[in-house]
This record gives C-alpha cells, structure tokens and sequence, in this order.
C-alpha cells in the first residue's frame, strides 16, 4: 500500500512538473495557506501552499491525511516547500475508511 502512494505521489509530481506552462493560483497570496472548494465537486474542499519562491510551474506535493486535516502537513512540511520551491496540497476530506473516500478526493484534487 505504502508504494501505491508513492508510485501516485511521484506520478503528480512529474505530471506538475512537465504539464508545461501554467499560471499559479488565482488570487491566492503567496505563502498562506488557503483552503479551496473543488470547481466540479464543491463538496471536496483542500488545503493549498503556494510559497512565494515557487516561481511560475512549480512542481505539486500532494497530502492526504488519515483525519481529514488539510492544514497539518502544509504547515509541518511548509519550509521544505519554501526552501524547494513547490506546491503542497491537502484534502480535507481524505480519511481514514474505505478506499473510495481517499481516491473521490485525490480525483477531486488532480481534477482541479
């Protein structure tokens, strides 16, 4: 199991990576962490670091924390991000239970 989420993990971030040129967050102040509604799933919301030296395609972090709390590894793990230069996102509704509740949110997420 521990390897499927690395194999996902690394997907992301090459996909982050090589997607090509993209803007960064829309009104999103830069270092502060933001919590944000999916555009197609309002119900699945997500917690999202942006630090200011990320620069313009930054690669893509993606958490998903066994309680559902979005803003504990973004902020844990926001001074690799700032000293790096990439992204961390989180869902908020990501639990522990069956499978599907984590794959309708990493869905969700990577939709957006």
């Amino acid at each position: 199991m521990r390897l499927n989420w690395l194999i996902i993990t690394g997907v992301l971030l090459w996909n982050s990576a090589y997607a090509g040129p993209r803007e960064g967050p829309v009104n999103r102040p830069p270092g502060q962490i933001d919590t944000i509604a999916c555009r197609d799933r309002p119900g699945q919301t997500y917690c999202l670091l942006y630090p200011p030296s990320a620069g313009k395609n930054p690669p893509l972090v993606v958490f998903l924390e066994p309680a559902g709390r979005g803003s504990l590894p973004l902020g844990f793990y926001g001074q690799l991000a700032e000293r790096y230069g990439f992204m961390m996102a989180c869902s908020n509704n990501g639990r522990n239970g069956p499978p599907d509740l984590f794959r309708d949110a990493l869905d969700a997420m990577i939709a957006d």
